[in-house]
């Protein structure tokens, strides 16, 4: 059987998180995540930052989360002409996404554009 996880490399707690590594490094310089430098092997005198299990939850917990959402879903902007807003919006319907495509909307007058 496996021991535990105890500690996360930066590559780890960037997948446990779902956040990217330079996010991650951001965290840390930041000092809004801990970590402890630790040999890459014994006696080795070239170290990298680990991340414990207790710290990865504390940071899981107590941060605030990256959406500004309610929702907490990411907000997508497309840059289309006023001619292919039709287009746009049936290919999502055919792709099986009919919420997405009603949510597409200029968000500002087009010349040319007919709902």
């Amino acid at each position: 059987m496996p021991k535990p996880k105890t500690k996360y490399t930066i590559e780890e707690t960037a997948t446990e998180l779902s956040f990217s590594t330079q996010y991650i490094r951001l965290l840390i310089r930041q000092g809004r995540l801990k970590t402890t430098l630790e040999p890459l092997v014994e006696g080795s005198l070239v170290s990298h930052h680990m991340v414990s299990v207790e710290e990865l939850e504390r940071y899981r917990n107590e941060a605030p989360r990256k959406s500004r959402r309610p929702d907490g879903r990411n907000k997508f902007i497309i840059y289309l002409k006023a001619t292919e807003i039709a287009p746009a919006r049936k290919a999502l319907q055919d792709a099986g996404m009919p919420d997405v495509a009603a949510g597409i909307r200029p968000s500002n007058r087009l010349k040319g554009y007919q709902p």
